[in-house]
């Protein structure tokens, strides 16, 4: 639940407190009231923390808009009305404290009218504060969130070689996950990563002067340095991985970094 997360951030943070370290909480929902629940709670914690007084945000938020695999709640960014709603209660939060850093996490789209639709939507939520520079609402997309309804089976998955992995018990169902239908990220999704990054990049720069200061955060097969650097060339500017660091642990971040790079454990 949220409120774990909540309570992990204001205790590391609170024996922290010199540190810059950001943390990005991630929240998903389809009702503007239950959003707006998750975010008074979010913005409580940063008000405890002193997070909106001063000299930098530690707390940001990201709303998944693309979790594919929660029952009877299709994902929003795949419908602009539903979409809409919940972009209008996060950006209403982002306008009233401009120390609110607010982003959208994205599902890996296939084709281009749903990256043309979907900036044409985010210039809506520019904010033009009087004898201020004008802004958008949100500072980063993520891209991208896995790829729904699809299924492997144990064989082909390679499991990490940690203490609690254990081989398929007897008589189990061959799947690699217990609910069967799971959703598909690291290398088998590496491709469509990079080319979602790109469009948006380049949709992006040619858009409202206020977007293009929105930052792609690069998701989706960061196994290698090469991979790091090719969602760097696709115009990420930050890249996260989860894939590699759940197989080989935090000793990734030493490989992936190239020196100036910023590499975002999900």
């Amino acid at each position: 639940p949220l409120s774990y997360y909540l309570d992990a951030a204001e205790r590391i943070l609170s024996a922290n407190s010199g540190s810059k370290k950001p943390f990005i909480i991630s929240i998903t929902s389809s009702s503007p009231l239950f959003l707006k629940e998750q975010l008074t709670l979010i913005q409580g914690l940063r008000s405890r923390l002193g997070d909106d007084t001063g000299p930098y945000s530690r707390i940001g938020v990201e709303l998944n808009t693309s979790c594919p695999n929660i029952p009877g709640s299709p994902p929003p960014a795949f419908n602009t009305s539903a979409l809409m709603h919940v972009l209008t209660t996060l950006a209403g939060f982002a306008r009233d404290d401009p120390t609110l850093t607010c982003g959208l996490k994205l599902p890996p789209y296939t084709y281009q009218t749903p990256f043309t639709d979907l900036v044409r939507e985010l210039a809506k939520f520019v904010i033009a504060p009087p004898d201020l520079p004008r802004r958008s609402a949100f500072a980063f997309l993520t891209c991208t969130n896995t790829l729904g309804q699809t299924i492997l089976f144990d064989d082909n998955v390679v499991r990490p070689e940690i203490s609690w992995s254990k081989p398929l018990a007897p008589g189990a169902m061959p799947f690699a996950l217990p609910t069967t239908l799971g959703g598909l990220g690291g290398e088998p999704i590496h491709a469509l990563a990079l080319g979602n990054v790109h469009t948006f990049r380049t949709l992006l720069d040619e858009a409202d002067e206020a977007l293009r200061s929105i930052v792609i955060i690069g998701v989706g097969g960061v196994t290698s340095k090469e991979a790091h650097l090719r969602m760097r060339a696709a115009g990420a500017g930050a890249v996260a991985c989860a894939t590699w660091l759940g197989h080989s642990g935090v000793k990734v971040f030493k490989t992936l970094n190239t020196g100036g790079s910023e590499v975002i454990s999900s």
